[in-house]
């Protein structure tokens, strides 16, 4: 019979009951409060220091400065709806959220970058991730209190100065949003910089790469902007025109905003800070959530990774540096594109080769210190040296790419059949144009521009042709061509946006052009759009009331003869106007494009319509308040009506010449060659000494005719208008018996040979 295996009675331990947790848990709750309070003491200076700051930039911006506080009504007028501090402040504020934010996690995550205390804190017997929590908390109740109080002590000193004026709602919504958009951009710089105080071991490297991690795509959009600007040949972003008054396209900064963590609330801060009663036009943008929704979750992301290096972390690299390789990499890339950046678009005027050389100088130097820096000296620098050819390499990459013409970039001029329509720069008179004006007249130089909009098919074709040949002129060097005058090229501001028929843009901008590429401009004038906004601009029909628009509906009306001396004030009737007005209409749109820019004849006269009633106006030269027609025999019907009226006497000269001072038109005559543009379009002016000229000359004399037989053959080449991309001379006509000087135009074509005998002719 088989025996049966015997067994031994185990006997084994109770398993202990849940309920016995309890008592470890209420051991952990002090060990949390007292690391709870022990950061929250630590964090306690900097919030006080900040506090302070935003206290003096924003409650006491809005109500304490003598003369500018909103509780002032001969300061506000009644037309101020709130404000929480000076619009000016709103990057001083914008930086002092950064800043705090970054000093927050600074102080907070002081523990790890510290050998002794990193020890002490992880041997506490709090998790790293209930660490990094308690911290966290902490952080974002300090930026949540600080940022509010000073707005809400401004929001309602806003509320007790407006809100009988029924503006308390305005100054609630402006309150709150700039309270949560401040909030969160304090909140991503914290998160930014206790990630890079996870990655780190050192108080300077977590200072100086938050910084620069903060920084970093504001670096590499402003890079990749300035070579653009610099070396794409028709890019528009970032360009405003040389007036000022016009943004030509936003920049790579401004463009991506929203995805940039300096920038994501900066222009919103600026259009809330404040509002007014506005008579301009503008309307305040709506709130906009999504993007701040976006950071808030980009914020919780930061944060993760903060978390996850963190637990990675050993603590062994306390007050070590060089530990962590991303950051040092990027600071060697990040830095030297910065410098390359700065050196290329500052140092523009020494050419694009020199500005690229001195440029990439700069990337070497600037490397060659970040490497120093986190190498402790020049041990080890020779490893990280060989990541200077791949750093250097790429921006020269992007560099030639751009130089020939960013991938088709520079030369792409869309299909006529795609295009809906197309605004382009106006290079013409501006003696038609309408309120959609800027620019500068002082003297007889001046400088508009204006923008007209095409959509015909006959006049696409005509657009596309002339960009075609900006860009067969290339970027030319601003310099006079000394073998042929019409090749030299001048800054001037030419944009052309093209809308799609999907909806799309194509935008392009260039800041010079050859005189010859301006000569073909003219014949924009014969297009459908601009003939018939010329005729509008001179009848009156138009809704502008400014400019040239103006100075035909409202302007006083003047009459002088060619030499601008006996300007006589005619007073018209309505009716009167509006005839005289048609009958120029009439002449200007059958005038050829010959007469109107390269007049054969001399002018008869000059009939000046102008919104600036004083003297300076009785000078002729042109003003953007003015509009001057120069009569030719072209305008039959407009001297007919002269002469039917009595009026053509008005327009006799019995002027004698006493002597005539040629100087060559150049535009770079001057030692200080300028790159502010000036229209080629001369248009002539009278002045009380002969120091007026357009351009300044800094040596060398000029010649003076003062032979009658001379003059004699001089006078009737000396033209009231012309454009001037054939070349010529600037004539200063003295009068006989008077001290007035007329400024006209001698052209270089058909121009008597003694003044190419003595060297001064332009060929």
């Amino acid at each position: 019979m088989t025996s049966q295996p015997s067994f031994d009675r185990v006997i084994t331990e109770p398993s202990p009951e849940p309920a016995a947790a309890a008592p470890s848990r209420d051991r952990a709750f002090p060990v949390y409060l007292h690391a709870f309070t022990r950061a929250l003491i630590q964090s306690l200076g900097v919030a006080a220091l900040g506090l302070a700051v935003f206290l003096l930039l924003i409650p006491v911006s809005t109500a304490f400065i003598p003369g500018k506080s909103i509780f002032d009504e001969n300061y506000t007028h009644n037309q101020m709806q709130y404000r929480f501090y000076y619009e000016s402040l709103t990057g001083v504020i914008h930086a002092a959220v950064i800043v705090f934010g970054a000093a927050l996690a600074i102080v907070l995550f002081r523990f790890m970058l510290v050998k002794r205390s990193s020890d002490a804190y992880f041997a506490q017997g709090i998790t790293r991730g209930k660490q990094l929590g308690l911290r966290f908390v902490i952080g974002i109740i300090m930026l949540a209190v600080v940022i509010f109080i000073p707005i809400m002590i401004s929001l309602m000193m806003n509320i007790s100065a407006f809100s009988s004026l029924g503006y308390a709602g305005l100054a609630i919504t402006g309150g709150v949003y700039l309270y949560a958009g401040y909030l969160i951009l304090g909140i991503v710089s914290f998160c930014v910089t206790a990630l890079v105080c996870s990655m780190v071991g050192t108080m300077t490297e977590a200072v100086f790469y938050s910084l620069m991690a903060i920084g970093a795509p504001s670096i590499l959009l402003y890079g990749a902007n300035s070579l653009m600007k610099q070396l794409l040949f028709g890019n528009s972003f970032g360009f405003s025109a040389s007036t000022g008054t016009v943004e030509v396209g936003a920049s790579l900064l401004d463009k991506l905003a929203s995805y940039n963590p300096v920038l994501f609330f900066y222009q919103a801060a600026k259009d809330y800070c404040a509002q007014y009663t506005r008579f301009d036009g503008f309307i305040q943008p709506p709130v906009r959530a999504l993007p701040l929704l976006g950071w808030v979750i980009a914020s919780l992301v930061i944060a993760a990774l903060g978390a996850a290096a963190l637990s990675r972390r050993k603590a062994e690299i306390a007050g070590v540096s060089g530990t962590s390789r991303i950051l040092g990499i990027a600071s060697t890339f990040l830095l030297p594109l910065l410098g390359f950046a700065i050196v290329l678009e500052y140092g523009a005027d020494m050419g694009t080769g020199y500005s690229i050389l001195a440029a990439s100088l700069t990337f070497i130097v600037i490397f060659l210190i970040t490497e120093l820096v986190q190498k402790n000296g020049s041990r080890g620098l020779s490893r990280g040296i060989l990541k200077l050819p791949f750093g250097l390499g790429a921006v020269l990459a992007a560099v030639v790419i751009l130089v020939t013409g960013g991938f088709g970039y520079s030369s792409r001029i869309p299909q006529v059949d795609r295009i809906a329509s197309v605004q382009m720069s106006y290079a013409g008179s501006p003696n038609y144009l309408d309120g959609q004006v800027g620019g500068v007249s002082t003297g007889g130089s001046y400088y508009v521009m204006s923008n007209y909009t095409f959509s015909s098919k006959s006049d696409l074709e005509m657009i596309t042709g002339l960009h075609k040949q900006i860009i067969d002129g290339g970027k030319g060097k601003l310099a006079r061509d000394a073998e042929n005058f019409s090749n030299t090229t001048v800054p001037y501001d030419i944009i052309v946006n093209y809308t799609l028929d999907n909806g799309s843009h194509l935008t392009r901008y260039y800041d010079r052009t050859k005189l010859s590429v301006l000569d073909k401009f003219l014949t924009l004038d014969k297009t459908e759009a601009v003939q018939k906004q010329t005729r509008r601009t001179i009848t009156g029909t138009t809704e502008s009331r400014y400019w040239a628009a103006g100075a035909f509906r409202n302007g006083l009306v003047y009459l002088a003869n060619s030499s601008y001396t006996n300007p006589r004030q005619v007073i018209l009737s309505d009716s009167q106007r509006k005839e005289l007005l048609g009958h120029i209409a009439d002449d200007v749109e059958a005038q050829s494009l010959e007469d109107r820019y390269y007049p054969k004849d001399q002018a008869l006269g000059t009939i000046m319509f102008t919104q600036d009633g004083g003297q300076e106006s009785l000078k002729f030269g042109y003003r953007l308040e003015n509009s001057i027609i120069y009569v030719t025999p072209s305008f039959k019907n407009t001297l007919q009506y002269l002469k039917e009226t009595g009026l053509y006497s008005y327009l006799e000269n019995t002027e004698e010449i006493e002597s005539i001072t040629l100087q060559p038109y150049d535009p770079y005559v001057g030692m200080n060659k300028s790159k502010d543009p000036k229209s080629p379009f001369f248009l002539g002016y009278i002045a009380d000494n002969d120091r007026e000229f357009i351009q300044t000359k800094d040596f060398g004399a000029n010649p003076v005719v003062s032979d009658p037989v001379k003059m004699d053959e001089l006078a009737p080449l000396l033209k009231n208008d012309y454009y001037m991309s054939g070349g010529g001379y600037l004539a200063c006509v003295k009068l006989k018996n008077k001290n007035l000087y007329v400024y006209k135009f001698l052209p270089a074509k058909g121009a008597p040979a003694y003044l190419a005998d003595a060297g001064e002719h332009q060929h």
